[in-house]
């Protein structure tokens, strides 16, 4: 990815310019990753992962901010690095689409706050929200179509006690849909895509249209849950039923350790959850038509690559699903080919995302 034409001839001085990094925070790790400039394209810096103990963070809240902090004190540490585009964690998140009078045009930040307790079960005074137009008014229709993006002051509050006992100035937050949106959706990109990142603990399934996150959810299945069929069914360990997950997948074959009904059985309720998604997008929602369905599935994250996951997903569902490509908008593998690898770099589409929000700032 080529920095913006100005940026390039009027370059700030060194010691104004914030480095371009991420720090993705979820309940069972700490990722980063840093962007560097190399002439006008971007290569990778430093980047890495920290593990999380069970228990500090529960469903992206903070249960233990001393804990919390020393991991990401540790970060800091290592990295020598203080500045970082941060994201929140998407449990705790609320999007939502509304329909604004045309007449509010000149206030459309008060008149979300006037209506927002009808969408969102929090006090308006206890939230912080931003907003996107979706939809400007049209003929047959005098409104605006808005997605609002919401979380209890509260819930960020703790995220920023904790950065700021680890000595990191976050130079924004944002939820992880958007993060994601920026790292694997071509810059530029038309149409609606659905982006379904597979974790550890849960999946996060956000549905984009035209660069804007229109719908996200979060469902408690993981990576994890489809190692412990695995375990349960060939009564092996934890260790062994990851290795079949990640070399066999869902490939069939006669006689030993067969991973594959395991892993159907669990996919099966992903499968379906992402149905149920589609179906919601195509008939539930303002403005419903047929001319901006859902045309791809992009999956990401550490536990997108089980083998026959893809073919298992498209066959059910009859919308092209495909692997990420993390560097679709930082550069490209012709020219340069960054240290980590395919598999690994899935886990960090979110850091990416959230360094590339520095390019654009």
């Amino acid at each position: 990815m080529k920095v913006r034409t100005l940026t390039r001839h009027f370059p700030a001085p060194a010691y104004l310019r914030f480095p371009l990094c991420g720090l993705d925070i979820s309940d069972r790790a700490v990722k980063y990753v840093e962007l560097l400039l190399h002439g006008q394209e971007l290569r990778l810096g430093k980047h890495g992962e920290e593990e999380i103990p069970a228990g500090i963070v529960k469903g992206g809240v903070i249960i233990d901010q001393e804990k919390l902090t020393d991991i990401i004190s540790g970060v800091r540490e290592k990295t020598g690095l203080d500045f970082f585009h941060v994201s929140l964690p998407e449990e705790k998140a609320y999007l939502v689409e509304m329909s604004v009078p045309e007449a509010a045009g000149n206030d459309l930040r008060g008149a979300i706050e006037l209506h927002l307790e009808e969408n969102v079960p929090i006090p308006v005074n206890e939230v912080v929200f931003d907003y996107e137009i979706v939809h400007p008014p049209a003929q047959g229709l005098p409104t605006y179509i808005v997605a609002v993006s919401v979380v209890e002051t509260t819930f960020a509050q703790s995220y920023l006690e904790v950065l700021g006992k680890s000595n990191i100035t976050p130079l924004g937050f944002e939820f992880e849909s958007e993060a994601l949106t920026r790292a694997v959706v071509k810059k530029g990109k038309k149409g609606v895509t659905m982006i379904v990142d597979i974790g550890r603990e849960q999946s996060n399934l956000s549905i984009v249209s035209s660069g804007i996150v229109r719908l996200t959810s979060s469902i408690s299945l993981g990576g994890n849950a489809l190692s412990r069929a695995i375990a349960l069914d060939l009564k092996v360990d934890e260790k062994e039923a990851t290795s079949l997950k990640e070399g066999e997948g869902l490939s069939r074959r006669a006689g030993g350790k067969a991973p594959f009904e395991s892993i159907v059985r669990v996919a099966s309720v992903l499968r379906d959850e992402m149905y149920q998604r589609l179906i919601y997008w195509d008939t539930g929602r303002v403005r419903s038509n047929s001319k901006d369905r859902v045309s791809e599935i992009i999956l990401c994250g550490g536990n997108a690559n089980v083998p026959g996951l893809v073919e298992y997903l498209t066959g059910g569902i009859d919308v092209p699903v495909s692997i990420a490509d993390p560097w679709t908008n930082i550069l490209s593998l012709n020219e340069y080919i960054p240290e980590l690898k395919a598999r690994e770099a899935l886990k960090y589409c979110a850091a990416l995302g959230l360094a590339l929000r520095g390019v654009e700032s």
